[in-house]
């Protein structure tokens, strides 16, 4: 179910059939698996991050998941899908904020959701940087800047006052640069 959630715009767009749909979920519920595997026998076995073995592996399925994708969507859509993939954070990130938009009487369309994740992962550093988008790294004055132009005020209202990431708030770099500047005060001088 997760994997139709992320990844259903992207087939929209694409317009896959029902039957592509499910070999394609197939191929990256399978690659998950294996990454939590390697995951695991890493940690088990306390291997370096750099282990031989354990790289083969990992560059075999992901060998393995581009030629399935490719086999099911031809060899120029899987870069196609390897970048959507990087905009996941962003896209769960506006999946949420939309429904809470949407139970709060300001809906968001599809389209409009489309282009607040575009504007959120276009100001993450690591995106930039050919990354997976990172929350933890975006430019939000940026972001509510550039949505201010489209969006309506209640919407910007709503936008600046909910924080629904896991784990990643898009205010914890703010609160641990507050922390850090006032340890700084705080520290005896002559450290």
């Amino acid at each position: 179910a997760q994997i139709m959630e992320r990844f259903g715009p992207f087939f929209l767009k694409l317009q896959i059939t029902p039957e592509k749909v499910e070999m394609l979920c197939e191929a990256l519920l399978k690659r998950q698996e294996t990454k939590e595997d390697l995951t695991t026998i890493q940690r088990e076995k306390v291997l370096l991050p750099s282990d031989n073995a354990l790289n083969t592996h990992k560059r075999a399925s992901e060998s393995e998941f581009a030629e399935a994708v490719a086999s099911v969507l031809g060899a120029e859509n899987v870069q196609r899908l390897l970048n959507y993939e990087r905009t996941l954070p962003a896209r769960d990130y506006v999946a949420r904020v939309s429904g809470i938009a949407s139970v709060s009487g300001i809906p968001l369309s599809r389209e409009r959701s489309e282009e607040i994740a575009a504007v959120i992962t276009n100001a993450s550093k690591r995106y930039k940087a050919g990354g997976i988008a990172s929350l933890s790294d975006v430019d939000w004055e940026a972001v509510e800047a550039e949505l201010s132009k489209s969006l309506t005020p209640l919407q910007v209202r709503l936008f600046r006052s909910v924080d629904v990431a896991d784990g990643q708030s898009r205010w914890m770099p703010q609160l641990v640069q507050s922390i850090k500047a006032t340890n700084k005060k705080r520290a005896p001088s002559g450290r």
